[in-house]
């Protein structure tokens, strides 16, 4: 048992958040089509997908053609989360998303496990924790929202 051990220690260990943090992004996403049907996000989004570009990458952009609005967001699949920070940085790939750059309407959201600290929320910002996603969920099923 003792090579299992070291399996273990030495690729799946180093390796585990980041599969993990892929996963939790292809499930936010899933959570984001239900979000959508429901009206529970800024705007009802026509087109859902990531961006990346030179080594930078935003997790999921979602658009509403025909109204210029755009929503960013950054998935973590940590605890702990400082959400002005990752806030910021979203803020600061925005710009190079080349789609109606200086017409349209800009929204931020943060999904992570926890966070330290959340940036001040807004019609504009949006930040979910695992309890956050849980409870739009279980409002999206009640049909506590609409679109």
């Amino acid at each position: 048992m003792e090579g299992a051990g070291l399996i273990v220690d030495q690729y799946v260990r180093p390796r585990f958040a980041a599969y993990v943090g892929r996963l939790f992004e292809a499930i936010v996403a899933d959570l984001f089509e239900l979000f959508n049907q429901h009206g529970a996000l800024p705007f009802v989004y026509t087109r859902l997908g990531s961006w990346w570009h030179r080594g930078e990458e935003i997790d999921i952009v979602c658009l509403r053609e025909g109204q210029s609005k755009i929503l960013f967001c950054e998935c973590t699949w940590q605890d702990g989360v400082d959400g002005h920070r990752v806030l910021e940085e979203l803020r600061a790939k925005a710009p190079h998303v080349s789609w109606q750059n200086g017409k349209r309407e800009e929204h931020f959201c943060i999904a992570t496990r926890t966070f330290s600290r959340r940036p001040m929320e807004d019609d504009r910002v949006s930040c979910y924790d695992l309890d956050d996603l849980t409870r739009v969920v279980a409002d999206c099923r009640k049909g506590g929202f609409s679109a």
